[in-house]
């Protein structure tokens, strides 16, 4: 459907609820769609005002024109509801039409790609501009269901428009779902569930085959040994029994009671069939993700120097450090995702999901005069949010940081009391990142002459700009030296900087300095492309702010991901004992990640992992038309080095239906505290190129014993729909833990 000939809402309507896409054009359907839906205009707090109108506008509104940046579309392209993440209201386009300027208050943007391009609309009314809203939302928001099951279902029978299948037919259809299998194969498919015997499928045969096809015998093997008493069904007894000895749960009978109501949907029932117990283990109720870590569960009222925060660099630029795009939608996006150290907040997203503090990093390369105009407009714009800085008389009185909760709803500022005023365009390049740090050792590089544009002298700031700044930068010269300074004193050290650090004899130092000082870990200058650096190291080590170009999804994303997953996906994560401050005074709670020493609060000595099969996997981008995918597993952990490790499965060839692997790894830990588990799911082509399919990233801390489901996830952190591992966990207690 190519939309500069829509003239009819109806027919664009149509479209979507048949087909399940939204159909634009010059864009291409690999990036993502990012809509938000708040806030339709000035008469109207919520898209729920114009529900009552959903017939009304399919009935028929008008579009004028469809936009991106300007420029009127032509070629046709289509993308998946699934990849839809936001609206943006009365967005002003990036260009204007040349035959009349354009009205923002009928206009809206729909923001995709992680480089968040704009494809923009533009209608005839607000009237309709609301109605169309409104009613993308409600088609997005029902065809989005993770795990709509039966949804999926009537989606797959409807791509051929027949009320029967023969067995032809079914082949194509099981080669869209990832499943390989010849002419004879589906012929026997189709007659497992021919109730009539017509050797053909109609929907109600068609849909108990699909249930078939994603039942997981290993399962009901492992339930029937806890089936003593009925065929294919458990008693509560027994129940409690399989959670006790395979999941490590103690469960009541009121528990079982319950579960055996809400899957059985039969109040009076006593026992559970095996098929239901099923259905509970490979539902979201069984994740492998600890239940209490969803919400905010740590303590919040230690200092704030005692948590990791979920940091960001530079993510204002869409793609290369140099030549990128500038654009506060990079912000928007990540504070969504409750990033909590930015280059630059928003102050309607910033608290949008976690009341936790924002701190707010002052690059400053402009004059003075400037300065306090800048400083000026947030002292207006934040008010009271404005966190008030220390003062020389808290000098002596203060000596740690305020809590987590002391600091709710306040907007922190981190900067320098000198800066460098940047006018050329080179020295504008040259210094994408200004960093108040010294090298940790003695070294001969830094003797060499630079070839670079010689740098602007450095100047004070202005002090109506230096009185607001909370926590100052600092160049770092010594653990003693930096221990000397006042608390909220704070130090940043490039990738590089933070790995001499760990190399050397200083790990224990910097855990020790961290337990009192904000430390602060960016990517290298010269990672122009906003390519990303391991995070761990510097988490291992305690460092509190590993800032990464949240706009780049690759592994140390997916394992930044998985860190800030815990503890309600607030932002801030409580550091583990091993690396918070000593609770006997005077004392250093003795900590080192380069040492095969355990810590006394260590829990788990090796964690066991058996990866046994996957449902629904996605093909890869590229996969051509009727290729099946032959998917295998990387399974690795990350940590301290003593830890690392990682393992591959065996490939299954043409099928990522329903693979089964039925391998198991073990992982040695020694600083189990600090370690992460990530799970990449390829598909191996017939170039032998490994193609990403998924991924998924947990802390150990938060992984729960036994069977276990895993919802992969995609490039862009969404869960893949239907899709899912089936894993066991268990994790072996420390024999040697002090209580």
């Amino acid at each position: 459907m190519s939309t500069e000939n829509i003239n009819s809402l109806s027919e664009f309507m149509k479209e979507l609820s048949t087909d399940d896409y939204l159909g634009f054009s010059n864009v291409s359907s690999k990036k993502e769609l990012i809509i938000d839906i708040q806030g339709l205009d000035e008469d109207s707090n919520s898209y729920a005002n114009h529900h009552g109108n959903f017939e009304k506008f399919i009935s028929g509104y008008m579009i004028d024109r469809v936009t991106t940046k300007g420029n009127i579309m032509s070629k046709k392209w289509y993308l998946t509801f699934v990849k839809v993440i936001w609206f943006v209201i009365k967005r002003k386009t990036k260009k204007r039409y040349t035959e009349s300027p354009v009205d923002y208050r009928v206009s809206f943007s729909l923001m995709y790609s992680n480089n968040l391009k704009s494809l923009d609309f533009v209608c005839t009314s607000i009237e309709a501009r609301q109605e169309l809203v409104s009613a993308l939302y409600l088609v997005i928001k029902q065809s989005r269901s993770s795990d709509n099951e039966l949804g999926f279902i009537r989606k797959q029978w409807n791509y051929f428009g027949k009320d029967t299948l023969g067995a032809s037919d079914l082949r194509k259809l099981l080669s869209r779902l990832n499943y390989s299998t010849s002419h004879g194969k589906a012929t026997d498919l189709i007659e497992s569930v021919d109730k009539n015997g017509d050797k053909v499928l109609d929907f109600i045969e068609f849909s108990e085959l699909f249930n078939l096809l994603r039942r997981r015998p290993e399962i009901k093997l492992i339930l029937t040994k806890y089936a003593k008493t009925l065929d294919n069904q458990l008693s509560i007894s027994e129940m409690i029994d399989f959670f006790k000895y395979e999941q490590s749960e103690e469960w009541s009978t009121k528990d079982c009671q319950h579960l055996i109501e809400n899957f059985s949907h039969d109040p009076s029932a006593k026992t559970i069939t095996i098929d239901q117990l099923e259905d509970y283990l490979t539902s979201s109720n069984n994740d492998v993700f600890e239940p209490k870590a969803r919400k905010t569960y740590m303590d919040t009222n230690q200092p704030i120097s005692n948590y990791y925060m979920n940091s960001s660099h530079n993510t204002y630029l869409a793609g290369h450090q140099l030549q990128g795009i500038s654009s506060s939608e990079m912000y928007v996006l990540a504070m969504k995702k409750n990033c909590k150290c930015v280059e630059c907040i928003i102050k309607d997203y910033g608290f949008e999901n976690s009341p936790y503090p924002v701190i707010l990093i002052l690059e400053t390369h402009c004059t003075p005069p400037q300065q306090v105009k800048m400083i000026e407009h947030m002292v207006v714009i934040f008010g009271d949010m404005l966190a008030k800085p220390f003062t020389e008389e808290d000098v002596d009185k203060v000596k740690i940081l305020p809590t987590l909760e002391q600091l709710k709803y306040k907007v922190i500022l981190k900067g320098s009391y000198n800066c460098r005023i940047v006018t050329d365009k080179k020295q504008i390049s040259e210094m994408l990142e200004e960093e108040e740090e010294s090298s940790l050792t003695d070294s001969s590089s830094s003797n060499k002459k630079s070839s670079k544009t010689p740098k602007p002298p450095k100047v004070t700031v202005a002090p109506e700009y230096a009185k607001w700044i909370y926590l100052l930068s600092k160049g770092f010269s010594s653990v003693d030296d930096s221990n000397k300074l006042p608390v909220w004193v704070m130090h940043s050290f490039s990738e590089d900087k933070i790995m001499e650090f760990i190399k050397s004899d200083y790990t224990a130092s910097v855990v020790e300095l961290a337990t009192r000082k904000e430390l602060r870990v960016y990517p290298r200058g010269t990672r122009f492309g906003s390519s990303n650096f391991d995070p761990v190291p510097g988490w291992t080590v305690g460092a509190q702010i590993v800032a990464l170009n949240q706009q780049t999804s690759s592994e140390p994303m997916w394992l930044n991901a998985g860190m800030f997953a815990d503890n309600g996906a607030s932002g801030y994560v409580l550091k583990p004992p091993c690396l918070l401050p000593s609770t006997v005074p005077g004392e250093f709670n003795y900590f080192d990640p380069s040492q095969l020493t355990r810590h006394a609060s260590s829990k788990y000595s090796k964690l066991i992992v058996n990866i046994i099969s996957a449902r629904q996997l996605p093909k890869y981008t590229k996969t051509e038309g009727g290729e099946v995918i032959d998917p295998f597993i990387t399974i690795s952990m990350h940590g301290a080095e003593f830890d690392k490790q990682e393992f591959k499965t065996k490939v299954i060839d043409n099928n990522g239906f329903n693979p089964h692997w039925g391998e198991e790894f073990e992982f040695p830990l020694i600083h189990d505290q600090v370690a992460m588990l990530l799970i990449r799911v390829d598909d191996k082509d017939k170039f032998k190129r490994q193609n990403r399919i998924g991924h998924y990233c947990i802390k150990v801390s938060n992984i729960r014993n036994g069977y276990r489901i895993i919802k992969l996830e995609n490039d862009y952190g969404n869960q893949i729909p239907m899709c899912n591992l089936l894993c066991k966990f268990t994790l072996v207690p420390n024999s040697n833990r002090a209580e």
